[in-house]
């Protein structure tokens, strides 16, 4: 007696139901609700803690990680990692408009001070 597979919508929507109920598994390690989730996933361990770390740099107080729903433990770990990949400020040029304004005066008044009147 061989066995028959079901047919129709009922079997349909049965085999749809259980693909959509089936795990599935992301490559993204912020996907995943904390960095030992993504790594329990088979996530490697490197990429996962690189990807929180950056992804907490976009915060600037740690009050704003929690307020967006990370979980304390996680910014914890992660904080003071994340703070790498955070863009340091610029830092001032001798070029600004007003140091150009005032070397250009000075040297105005350098060549002038040559050619008095007399």
């Amino acid at each position: 007696m061989a066995y028959l597979m079901p047919q129709g919508p009922i079997a349909t929507a049965k085999s749809n139901l259980v693909q959509s109920q089936m795990a599935v598994v992301s490559q993204n390690p912020t996907d995943y609700v904390s960095p030992q989730s993504a790594i329990a996933a088979g996530l490697d361990p490197v990429k996962v803690n690189a990807a929180w770390a950056q992804a907490l740099a976009k915060y600037s107080t740690q009050q704003d990680a929690i307020a967006a729903g990370i979980a304390p433990t996680v910014i914890t770990q992660y904080w003071q990692a994340s703070r790498a990949y955070v863009a340091a400020p610029p830092k001032p040029s001798l070029f600004t408009p007003t140091n150009l304004l005032i070397g250009g005066g000075l040297l105005f008044l350098l060549s002038r001070n040559g050619k008095g009147t007399s």
